[in-house]
């Protein structure tokens, strides 16, 4: 199953909004895993 995540509006950004789907799933987990390695950094750091 394909998934995607929305925030939607613009300016609707916080700090931590990403935190609930790396703690409480483990598709978020892996998904913050794999984007790390894409970016060549650890995202949950900025």
């Amino acid at each position: 199953m394909k998934a995607a995540w929305l925030f939607p509006g613009q300016a609707s950004q916080k700090v931590g909004m990403g935190k609930d789907l790396f703690d409480q799933t483990d598709l978020g987990k892996h998904n913050f895993e794999c984007a790390n390695e894409i970016m060549g950094c650890d995202i949950q750091s900025i």
